[in-house]
């Protein structure tokens, strides 16, 4: 999934946002969407290492795994409890949320990660088996079955963007599709 995390941190934040009984400030709606879509992109932070160290694989460091972002979310958790914070609840849920439905599981149905490092080097998901050149690898995805699940999710946004009414939920999953797209474009062009 290249293209479409942040749709999809978007759509289960609204789903998320829509079917609590909470009620939130603007500002605090805002701080939500935000976190919502920023959490499901953020796995993928691994992808600059790539850039520094060519040996780095994506989805085997840490940044693929549960561990951090369970911490995270138990810290704020623990947080909210002690300050009886029911805004600080819904975030760390949300970020957890994110974090696993909108990135992590479609990783597992587009290649597959590993999951539980540093515990176990066990992959999990359906391996995409292209091939490790990078050009044939992105003529490979871009023409894959995997693109169709990224043009639903991308599609399903763009349908459902007119009920929205929140800036940030409109703009910042569509500013990210856009540098990722044309990070992919760079990159293609750098490796041509």
């Amino acid at each position: 999934m290249i293209f479409s995390h942040a749709f999809a941190g978007a759509a289960l934040t609204r789903y998320l946002h829509k079917s609590s009984r909470l009620k939130f400030t603007e500002k605090q709606t805002n701080t939500i969407y935000f976190v919502g879509i920023i959490s499901a992109i953020l796995p993928d932070l691994d992808v600059a290492l790539i850039f520094l160290n060519n040996t780095v694989q994506h989805r085997t460091l840490i940044t693929h795994s549960v561990v951090p972002y369970l911490f995270a979310a138990l810290i704020l958790w623990t947080v909210a409890l002690l300050q009886k914070n029911s805004f600080l609840k819904f975030i760390a849920v949300t970020f957890l949320l994110n974090v696993f439905f909108s990135h992590f599981f479609l990783d597992m149905l587009a290649g597959g990660l590993l999951l539980f490092t540093p515990f176990s080097g066990q992959h999990v998901g359906f391996p995409l088996n292209f091939p490790p050149e990078p050009l044939l690898w992105a003529k490979t995805y871009l023409t894959s079955k995997y693109m169709i699940l990224e043009v639903l999710l991308t599609v399903g946004y763009l349908l459902t963007i007119r009920e929205f009414k929140n800036k940030v939920l409109i703009y910042l999953p569509a500013f990210l599709f856009f540098v990722s797209a044309l990070s992919f474009a760079a990159l293609f062009l750098v490796i041509l």
